[in-house]
C-alpha cells in the first residue's frame, strides 16, 4: 500500500513543479540564474528568485534571456535625467506642469519635481509584473576582476621623528568586484608614499606599500558614498627607518559611469608603524636619540578610478 502512495506522491510533485514557469538569465561569465524575469529593457534585466528576492544586472553583464512563457507587450515608459546626472526609468503614473511620479523597476513609486529634470525620453520597456514592490538588489556577478588607480595628498606626523609635514601618495590596486553584495570591491595593491620630513628633502621618507582592500559603495545610485579599508605593510627606502605596518580608513563619494567604472573622491586617515633613529628630552630637557619605534598619523584627501 506504501509503494502506489509514494508513486502518487512523486507524480504530483513532479507535476507541481513541471508546470511553474521559470525563466533563466544567462551571464557572460557562463553562470546560469533561474526565475522570474519581472523587468528589462535596454539598460536592465531584472530577475526574481525563487525565496522572492529580486536581483539586478547591467544589460552589458547579461549574454541571453529566456522566459519560460511569451513575453508581454512592451510598454510605454519614460527615461529621465536629473540636472545632477542620475537617470531614471520608468513607467509615468502621473505628471503635471509641477512633478512627475514614476513606477520603478523594483515597484515603487518616485515623485520628482520638474526643475530637478534636465531631459526626459521615451523608454520602452518590458512590463511584466510589479504588483509587489520588493527590494531590487543591485548585483552584477562576481568573479569579475577590475582595477583601480588613485593619487592623493595631504599631511603626516610622527610623534619623536618629525612634526605635521607634507606627504604624497599614489596606488594601483588589482582585485574583484561584487565579491560579497553589489558595489563592493576586494583586492591587494601596491602603492608609494612620499613624506617630505624636513623642507631640504634631505629627510624625506619613502615608503612602498603592500596593502589589502576592501571597499564598499553604499546604495544603488548613481552617486553614492562608499567606505574604503586598507591594511598591510610598508617597506621604507629611508637607510635610518624601517617600515611597519599600516592601516587606512577611507570615506567619500562615488560617482558610477557604468557597471564596471566609477570615479571617487573622499577623504582618509591612516597610521603607519615605523623604526629607526628617534629624538626625545630626557627629564633634564636635553635631546637625545635612540632607535626604537613609533607610529606615523596621516590625513588627507585622494581621488580614484576604478575600471
Amino acid at each position: 500500500m506504501r509503494f502506489p502512495v509514494f508513486i502518487i506522491w512523486c507524480l504530483v510533485s513532479f507535476l507541481s513543479v513541471w508546470g511553474q514557469e521559470v525563466d533563466s538569465v544567462r551571464l557572460r561569465t557562463g553562470e546560469v540564474l533561474t526565475g522570474r524575469v519581472v523587468f528589462r529593457n535596454g539598460q536592465v534585466v531584472v530577475l526574481q528568485a525563487e525565496d522572492g528576492s529580486r536581483y539586478q544586472f547591467p544589460a552589458g553583464d547579461v549574454q541571453s534571456v529566456s522566459l519560460a512563457s511569451p513575453a508581454p507587450e512592451e510598454a510605454k515608459g519614460m527615461k529621465i535625467t536629473l540636472e545632477t546626472g542620475e537617470t531614471y526609468q520608468g513607467e509615468v503614473l502621473a505628471e503635471n506642469e509641477r512633478v512627475v511620479m514614476l513606477r520603478l523597476a523594483d515597484g515603487s513609486r518616485m515623485q520628482i519635481r520638474r526643475e530637478e529634470i534636465a531631459a526626459m525620453e521615451s523608454d520602452a520597456f518590458t512590463a511584466i509584473d510589479r504588483s509587489d514592490a520588493l527590494p531590487v538588489v543591485e548585483a552584477s556577478p562576481g568573479g569579475q576582476f577590475g582595477m583601480m588607480i588613485e593619487v592623493g595628498g595631504g599631511t603626516s606626523f610622527s610623534r619623536n621623528s618629525y612634526g605635521w609635514v607634507p606627504a604624497v601618495q599614489a596606488a594601483w590596486v588589482l582585485g574583484v568586484r561584487d565579491v560579497a553584495w553589489a558595489g563592493t570591491f576586494a583586492g591587494v595593491g601596491i602603492g608609494y608614499n612620499l613624506c617630505a620630513a624636513n623642507k631640504s628633502g634631505e629627510g624625506a621618507i619613502n615608503l612602498l606599500p603592500l596593502f589589502a582592500r576592501l571597499h564598499s559603495t553604499i546604495g544603488r545610485h548613481v552617486t553614492a558614498p562608499y567606505v574604503e579599508l586598507d591594511a598591510g605593510y610598508a617597506f621604507s627606502f629611508h637607510p635610518d627607518m624601517s617600515g611597519g605596518m599600516l592601516l587606512r580608513l577611507s570615506v567619500g563619494v562615488a560617482r558610477r559611469f557604468s557597471s564596471r567604472t566609477a570615479f571617487y573622491a573622499g577623504v582618509y586617515g591612516g597610521l603607519q608603524g615605523l623604526s629607526g633613529d628617534l629624538r626625545d628630552i630626557d627629564p633634564w630637557g636635553d635631546y637625545f636619540t635612540y632607535h626604537g619605534h613609533t607610529i606615523t598619523q596621516q590625513v588627507g584627501v585622494k581621488v580614484a578610478l576604478r575600471f
